[in-house]
């Protein structure tokens, strides 16, 4: 014995559609006939208001077939359920999410059954007297659903603001209207992405959070302190580094709240399109019950483009320091996403790069404790299974790359601290700077470290003439610690307009202080110059600029160097707070006779700076150099030699030193020559 299947939501609507247009056809029938049973012409039934509504609206009532009025009260009647056929009644559940009336409810029934039945597309055409109007129009939904003459949809309409309906226009006739695609769809059950969020949103799950996160304390801000209480819906701000977790901290959050999270990226989207993906977003938050997350420029820099209502769940992922374009429809609120602490930074390294457990130390402890290396790039390392710890630097420093802009330069880090020539003291201070920027990622997880001596920040000076191995030293501080170097490009940073370079200069710290790198200002003295007497504006806002990079770079978490050929310049302010200054001397000369003997035995090997010890002697004795003077010297000799097709001689070095020297002006006297050939 067969059964007979319960009838869906959407078979109802078209039911109903077809049962109000089949009475819609049934009284213009009676309309078109006369008394005495002649046919009139639908121009006579028109120009004579044989159709008006309102006797339309008696006829249904007294003279409508009885069968259709019952059905169709059954029909209205089921279709008030929550539960339709053992699935949700979504139509339902649109209506309630959107505030629809009982006229934008018959709107979207119309728009539902001519998407749906062939045959009712083909009555819409007949009704309009068109065949190529197969939707419904306006007039003829109001007339179908008993509304009259009346408009049926104002520009506020939540079918307008929510794009739920649209209108067709046509050459002629009146514009007939389609429902989305999308809230079809979703109607009939399918939970999907608009097409205009495909590739540019996607459900980010709560995986793995750390246990430092707070997400549940700010789970509960969404929430409102009284049952009932109506509260503007909160934007909560998670700033952080690349990597950090940030969206996965959103998605905790949402979690706590029973929703999942959908994460939009507005780099992805064309700036005329964002508007609208906006819109789209928010509208399909509502639809599957997601919280959603905003990243990208366009979350940050431009008032975001709110049309109607939002949903009340709604993050920002943004950079340190990012706030949002205030908006009056939100409550913002934010948080700083706390790192991971040594002990975690451990057990993250071993999770995603398991290897890491049998590197030796202190390679192992110098990687894994890294104190600005975020979960993201601890799990893309790990993916490549790096061998040695040295191998995982190298990645680290490679994802660094492409996260800062044109504001600073990548130098390489090919020298070791033993290639260095300086005074023990100068050394020592090296070595403790070292020490800090190694050992610091313990002391200040410290609450007390962080109130009482403020930034975890590594700050040093290098002072001295050029040539004297500032630059070096600065790549030597970076090889040590395995961080990539980068020198700030003062072309690019240091602007004539007043206050731009303040500017660069805030725009750089805040991209590179959560990065593992070392920050180089060379020629420092431009940028960190002695405050003036103010004798005009120019004065005034140079001050300024000073004022803002004294208290940017003491605020700064990274490693800064500073290196200047004028000390005497730098403001006394800057110099008070830096606890690292180290002063490069002038050579003397067994540093010199060092220098030339690393500089050669680096060229031409130990046993040629053997051979020409008693000239390299000589050289260091009686002539005052630097070290860069020294190594262009031996780079000369070296290409004289070759040149000839000899080794490098004694002629060679002095040839090569007398080339440098001619740079400055000055040069080897025909005494000063011989005299050191005959100590050779």
């Amino acid at each position: 014995m067969s059964t007979i299947a319960t009838p869906t939501e959407l078979e109802l609507v078209i039911e109903r559609v077809r049962l109000l247009t089949a009475l819609r056809f049934a009284w213009l029938a009676e309309r078109s006939v006369d008394h005495e049973g002649r046919r009139r012409g639908d121009d006579e039934v028109n120009l004579g208001d044989l159709d008006h509504p309102a006797d339309e609206a008696d006829w249904r009532h007294q003279m409508a077939p009885k069968e259709v009025g019952e059905r169709l009260a059954e029909v209205d009647e089921l279709l008030k359920a929550e539960t339709i056929a053992d699935r949700p009644a979504r139509l339902r559940v649109l209506t309630h999410m959107f505030g629809l009336s009982p006229i934008e409810v018959d709107i979207v029934h119309a728009c539902v059954a001519a998407s749906l039945d062939p045959g009712l597309a083909r009555q819409f055409a007949a009704l309009h007297h068109d065949t190529t109007l197969r939707a419904p129009s306006e007039p003829v939904v109001a007339r179908v659903f008993s509304h009259g003459r009346t408009p049926l949809w104002t520009a506020e309409s939540p079918l307008r603001t929510w794009s739920i309906v649209a209108e067709s226009d046509t050459d002629a006739g009146p514009s007939t209207l389609r429902l989305d695609p999308h809230i079809l769809a979703w109607l009939h059950g399918v939970d999907e992405l608009h097409t205009d969020l495909v590739g540019r949103a996607a459900i980010h799950p709560p995986e793995n959070p750390l246990e430092a996160w707070h997400f549940a304390e700010v789970a509960e801000r969404f929430r409102p302190s009284a049952p009932n209480e109506a509260v503007d819906p909160l934007r909560f701000c998670i700033r952080g580094p690349m990597g950090s977790g940030r969206r996965t901290f959103a998605a905790c959050v949402a979690e706590q709240l029973g929703l999942p999270l959908l994460v939009v990226d507005a780099d992805r989207v064309e700036p005329a399109a964002w508007p609208r993906t906006f819109h789209l977003a928010q509208r399909q938050a509502f639809l599957d019950g997601c919280a959603l997350a905003f990243v990208g420029d366009a979350t940050i820099e431009q008032p975001w483009p709110i049309r109607g209502a939002l949903f009340p769940v709604q993050f920002v992922i943004a950079g340190r320091g990012d706030h949002p374009v205030p908006a009056p429809e939100l409550r913002d609120e934010g948080v700083d996403i706390a790192g991971p602490t040594v002990a975690e930074r451990h057990e993250l390294w071993a999770r995603y790069c398991p290897g890491s457990v049998d590197w030796p130390e202190p390679g192992r402890s110098d990687v894994v404790e890294r104190p600005h290396t975020v979960v993201g790039d601890i799990g893309r390392v790990g993916r490549r299974a790096p061998e040695s710890p040295e191998e995982a630097a190298a990645l680290l420093r490679s994802m660094t790359s492409g996260r800062v802009g044109t504001l600073v330069v990548s130098l390489e880090t090919p020298y070791a601290m033993d290639d260095l020539v300086v005074p023990d003291r100068e050394r020592a201070l090296l070595d403790t700077l070292l020490f800090e920027a190694r050992d610091r990622r313990t002391l200040w997880e410290s609450p007390g470290a962080h109130r009482m001596l403020g930034s975890p920040g590594v700050v040093a000076l290098f002072a001295g003439e050029p040539g004297l191995g500032k630059t070096m030293a600065a790549q030597i501080v970076a090889a040590e610690l395995g961080l990539e170097l980068l020198r700030v490009n003062a072309a690019e940073t240091i602007s004539k307009y007043i206050g731009e370079t303040s500017k660069n200069l805030d725009l750089l710290l805040r991209q590179t202080q959560d990065l593992d790198v070392v920050l180089l200002f060379d020629e420092a003295d431009t940028m960190f110059s002695r405050r003036t007497d103010v004798k005009d504006a120019h004065d005034r806002f140079a001050n300024t600029d000073t004022n803002f990079l004294l208290q940017a770079i003491e605020q700064y978490p990274g490693i800064a160097i500073l290196a200047t050929n004028r000390r005497d310049q730098i403001d006394d302010a800057f110099t008070r707070r830096v606890r690292y200054i180290v002063e490069f001397p002038r050579p003397d000369a067994p540093a010199r006779l060092e220098l030339w003997t690393k500089m050669l035995g680096a060229v031409a090997g130990p046993k040629t700076t053997g051979r020409l010890g008693p000239t390299l002697a000589a050289l260091a004795d009686h002539v005052d150099t630097t070290g860069a003077e020294i190594k262009h010297a031996v780079l000369n000799a070296t290409f004289i030699a070759r040149r000839i097709g000899a080794q490098i001689g004694p002629d060679q070095l002095l040839l090569g030193l007398d080339q440098e020297l001619a740079k400055e002006g000055r040069s080897l006297s025909e005494r000063e020559r011989s005299r050191m050939l005959a100590h050779a």
